[in-house]
């Protein structure tokens, strides 16, 4: 317990002083531009990445099966759970490091502006959708990178579940797809509720499951009748039958 407390401080403590190196950096943006060091920006972002795969793989991870998966060269939608901003982390930590492709993720824009995960957001490309202001701006972003065959997150759950139990899925993932012929990869996340939930500002020093499975291509072009249907059964067979 006391080397396990040891390095949570430790963890905490590199977080912390990297997010206020990150605040003065970031806060100076015009100057950096001005003096022609906006370079130091992208040094930053790379340092974050450093300092995260090591502690997140470390103190978060237990296991990863179906690595084999996500595809190497080709566009996907990884579909997941979402019970934490941990799920974000850990996902882009395993794709970016032991595939070694960017992931990019839907993110709510109040996430992208978070005090904290805003870097980690910024590091692991997300693809900003502000709630209140209505734009079909990302939809447009996520198709071209599709086209370009790069790989997309989206938490069909909206947002994170409060109580810890799975919510019903938002069936956008299923139209994009449909709408640029692109599978599908569930991914099941174990774990994460119980180490960082929306009511905790401190994860706790807990392991987490990461279970990628088979991709999934439905018969495109796919009517809105079957774009629900599927929604539904992707819903039963890969989450709430294991997610009880």
């Amino acid at each position: 317990m006391w080397e396990q407390s040891c390095q949570l401080t430790l963890a905490l403590t590199l977080l912390h002083r990297w997010n206020l190196l990150c605040t003065i950096i970031l806060s100076r943006g015009r100057n950096i531009l001005k003096t022609g060091s906006v370079m130091l920006k992208d040094i930053g972002y790379k340092v974050l990445k450093l300092i995260t795969a090591p502690t997140v793989k470390g103190l978060w991870i237990d296991s990863i099966q179906g690595l084999e998966n996500i595809p190497r060269n080709t566009g996907a939608i990884l579909i997941a759970n979402h019970a934490s901003y941990l799920d974000f982390i850990i996902l882009g930590t395993v794709v970016e490091n032991l595939v070694g492709r960017p992931l990019y993720f839907w993110a709510n824009s109040k996430v992208c502006n978070h005090p904290i995960f805003k870097y980690y957001a910024k590091n692991f490309k997300s693809i900003e959708i502000d709630y209140d202001k209505p734009s079909n701006a990302f939809w447009k972003e996520s198709i071209e990178k599709l086209r370009n065959n790069q790989l997309i997150c989206i938490f069909p759950e909206g947002t994170r579940t409060r109580t810890g139990r799975l919510n019903e899925f938002n069936s956008g993932y299923l139209r994009l797809a449909n709408a640029t012929y692109t599978k599908i990869i569930p991914v099941v996340i174990h774990g994460t509720f119980k180490i960082l939930p929306p009511h905790r500002h401190t994860p706790k020093i807990k392991k987490s499951r990461v279970v990628i499975n088979t991709p999934y291509t439905p018969n495109f072009p796919l009517r809105k009748a079957e774009v629900e249907a599927i929604n539904s059964s992707i819903h039963e067979k890969y989450y709430k039958s294991v997610l009880r």
